[in-house]
């Protein structure tokens, strides 16, 4: 089981930009999980982080400098793009939560 570690950064000390990702790494954000249903019951966190944690559609915000450069594995140059919607594979890759 892994721990999370969460760090207050105080109300002054909040990050100013998101990470810029390095190599082959994507930065992707997922859908935020709804509170509650539309009928108005509320989902409770453990629901909630089991669809986040199963959700496999995601928005790219940036794509690493190396990312798909192999012309053997990608011969058409890379299919993901800065503001395109893609889907990934589940549990994959780490996560943080941005304030």
């Amino acid at each position: 089981m892994v721990e999370e570690t969460v760090v207050d950064l105080g109300e002054h000390r909040k990050p100013t930009q998101l990470p810029r990702p390095v190599g082959y790494q994507l930065l992707i954000a997922l859908p935020e999980s709804r509170e509650k249903t539309d009928g108005g019951v509320f989902v409770p966190d453990a629901t909630r982080q089991r669809e986040e944690a199963a959700s496999i559609t995601a928005m790219v915000l940036a794509v690493g400098p190396d990312a798909y450069q192999d012309k053997i594995k990608f011969p058409s140059g890379a299919y993901v793009k800065k503001g395109r919607l893609d889907n990934y594979t589940a549990l994959y890759g780490d996560t943080f939560n941005y304030p």
